[in-house]
């Protein structure tokens, strides 16, 4: 992908619907009774990847557009299930299949087959399922059948994978399983649960599930995905000229630390329409125009509420007056690619003054950034920040090497930008 500088960015927009709350709601129609509809389905590879292993172990999923139908019941699949690129389609199933009365394996693609799954394994195993894995503790992972038990589960790393996985093996162990956490991660299954009727209980610091509890089938819309979003809002706030809303945009408090963070750098970013889904989930519609921020710090409190959006705060520090600090976020060196490492890379190639740590990032900002030609190195929302820092960068294009890899989450993530842009440069 070849992308220049954005003098004007102006738009009114949509985008994806939300694919942490997918994930999770597909997975739990599929252990419910009856049909469940879930509207505004990304199509993003990583949810469908989700679907087709629902598919291959026999609940009943019809995709129409962007409508998901699933009949609840799983009877068990012949072959490896396959999670692609997603880790949390592993992780959020193998909760699941812990508890299925039949053998069952699922695998992904090189990348995924080389991350951490020993923290799903350790809590799983507590709890008594029958779980194997490479030496390595990374998939291919092997399930026979096991008696769940419900059990007290401490958070290791701040991880809302691995809470939902814990949870949805919760439902069918016997007795209560907790789970405690000293960090708040996303609590999107949480609400789920409750809507679909799951005997659930929240208190600060930790979640309980009751196995056994009827699950009766719902049907909701998704919000759209602040990940998503946030390109657009960050690409808005460090351009010269821009004025940016997108509408119906999940606002869970747990998902949008990357906002609070911006407000703090001098964001000019405005919330309107705000209000909850039937199920609970916040949303609204968001505003960002061009700002001059100032940076800003990020320590390890406020990391998991925008693990996901790092790579964007990166881009804002780098066009921010004085340094940005971000600190806690060691998990990111553990996603699709060591994304500290790549963000430290693209942003330096691009002129930015960066300095790697262990556990995140310093950038010197004040720096201006200049078009060059970096990598994605196959990770989706690396590819979408660094496209977002060169709609801000001087001195000619920006070659984004697997720029592609968007598709993975926001498939209309460059005819969006074109929308906005109102140009052919990307």
């Amino acid at each position: 992908m070849r992308i220049g500088r954005a003098p004007r960015l102006r738009g009114d927009i949509l985008v994806p619907g939300d694919k942490s709350i997918c994930h999770r709601a597909m997975i739990l129609a599929a252990v419910s009774s009856g049909v469940s509809e879930i509207r505004n389905v990304p199509d993003g590879a990583d949810c469908m990847s989700t679907a087709e292993c629902l598919g291959d172990l026999g609940a009943g999923v019809f995709l129409d557009g962007k409508t998901c139908r699933i009949r609840g019941g799983l009877s068990g699949s012949n072959r490896r299930l396959n999670a692609g690129n997603s880790g949390t389609t592993m992780r959020l199933l193998s909760g699941v299949l812990a508890w299925q009365p039949f053998e069952s394996s699922i695998s992904g693609d090189e990348s995924l087959s080389s991350r951490p799954m020993g923290r799903i394994a350790r809590p799983l195993r507590r709890m008594g399922a029958d779980m194997t894995c490479s030496e390595s503790m990374t998939a291919p992972l092997f399930f026979r059948p096991s008696r769940l038990r419900g059990a007290a589960i401490a958070q290791e790393t701040p991880s809302a994978q691995v809470k939902s996985c814990v949870l949805l093996a919760g439902l069918g162990a016997e007795g209560i399983t907790t789970y405690s956490e000293r960090v708040p991660t996303r609590d999107h299954l949480e609400r789920l649960l409750s809507y679909s009727g799951a005997r659930i209980t929240s208190s600060r610091g930790s979640v309980s599930v009751e196995g056994g509890a009827p699950k009766r089938p719902f049907s909701i819309e998704l919000p759209g995905d602040f990940s998503s979003a946030a390109f657009i809002i960050t690409a808005a706030v460090t351009s010269p000229d821009a004025v940016v809303t997108i509408r119906n945009v999940g606002l869970n408090p747990l998902r949008t630390g990357l906002l609070d963070a911006l407000l703090r750098m001098g964001a000019d970013i405005t919330v309107a329409n705000e209000r909850l889904t039937p199920y609970g989930e916040p949303v609204g519609d968001v505003t960002a125009a061009s700002s001059r921020l100032t940076g800003t710090t990020a320590g390890p409190s406020e990391t998991p509420s925008m693990i996901d959006e790092l790579p964007l705060l990166a881009v804002a520090g780098a066009s921010a007056r004085r340094e940005t600090v971000i600190t806690g976020a060691s998990e990111l060196r553990k996603k699709e690619t060591d994304r500290i490492r790549a963000m430290a890379l693209g942003l330096s190639m691009m002129g930015a003054a960066v300095t790697e740590l262990p556990d995140g990032l310093i950038i010197s900002g004040g720096l201006p950034l200049r078009g060059a030609r970096v990598s994605a190195m196959g990770d989706h929302r690396i590819a979408m920040a660094l496209s977002v820092a060169a709609m801000s960068a001087g001195g000619g294009e920006t070659e984004i090497e697997g720029g592609e890899s968007a598709g993975i989450s926001f498939p209309g993530f460059y005819e969006t930008i074109r929308q906005i842009t109102r140009s052919q440069s990307c």
